[in-house]
């Protein structure tokens, strides 16, 4: 059974994903907390164990909720294909 472990490996991918956009390093003390409440308000883990979800269904969630509570209201820049889908490598590996 798969179970989610949101720790400092988790918080330094979200950390670098962030900076992809900003280009400086975002205050990092709740960036774990909102996206553990997000997968728990959104049973991501029992939808992925229910094989409701596939495993980049679950990154591009994880990514896609930082993005909208980290980046989106600042001033970015564009993030290429390639980057993102770095992170999203990174971000399978560390979880699956």
């Amino acid at each position: 059974m798969f179970n989610l472990s949101f720790n400092e490996e988790l918080l330094s991918i979200f950390v670098a994903f962030i900076c992809i956009y900003l280009k400086k390093s975002p205050d990092t003390k709740d960036i774990l907390a909102f996206i553990e409440e997000k997968c728990a308000e959104k049973e991501i883990v029992e939808s992925f164990n229910a094989g409701l979800i596939t495993k980049d269904e679950l990154c591009s969630f994880l990514l896609d909720h930082i993005f909208t509570k980290f980046v989106l209201n600042e001033e970015y820049d564009d993030a290429s294909v390639e980057d993102i889908n770095s992170i999203k490598e990174k971000l399978a590996a560390v979880i699956f």
